[in-house]
């Protein structure tokens, strides 16, 4: 993500934050994934990815070249969603949380996932970093079912 991408989302005005959080609140899916382990590592790779679906191609696209994350795909024949990965997501969550109605337990969740990225990279992660993000991992499994 570019500093260019920060920019954009500092200069977001107040109703678009509020406009963004509804749309988040409304299509928003939050997800914690586990990926196969990277090569030369046997801890499992946990990553999180916020998708918001619309019909309205347009309107993804707005936000896309607004903010200057995500990328755009396809869903089904009528459909369209903006995917966000990892820090992308983070910082569109931490612009609109206060704003979030009925995915802030989400948010929340994602925000103190991403917090476990913090420090170097290592080729394996401690065992107690790769709990924390399954125990995480498993809240917003959680969540979804409710």
């Amino acid at each position: 993500m570019s500093t260019k991408s920060v920019t954009r989302l500092t200069n977001l005005k107040e109703i678009e934050i509020g406009y963004l959080a509804g749309l988040i609140d409304s299509n928003g899916t939050f997800y914690i994934s586990e990926l196969s382990p990277r090569t030369g590592r046997t801890s499992p790779e946990l990553n999180f990815t916020l998708v918001i679906y619309s019909p309205d191609r347009k309107l993804l696209q707005y936000w896309i070249a607004r903010t200057g994350m995500g990328s755009l795909h396809r869903t089904g024949k009528d459909g369209w969603h903006w995917r966000l990965s990892a820090f992308s997501a983070e910082m569109i969550l931490r612009v609109v949380y206060e704003h979030l109605m009925t995915q802030k337990d989400k948010a929340r969740l994602a925000m103190l996932f991403r917090g476990t990225f913090n420090g170097p990279r290592r080729t394996e992660l401690e065992d107690e970093v790769v709990k924390m993000r399954q125990e995480y991992r498993a809240a917003m499994l959680s969540l979804q079912t409710i």
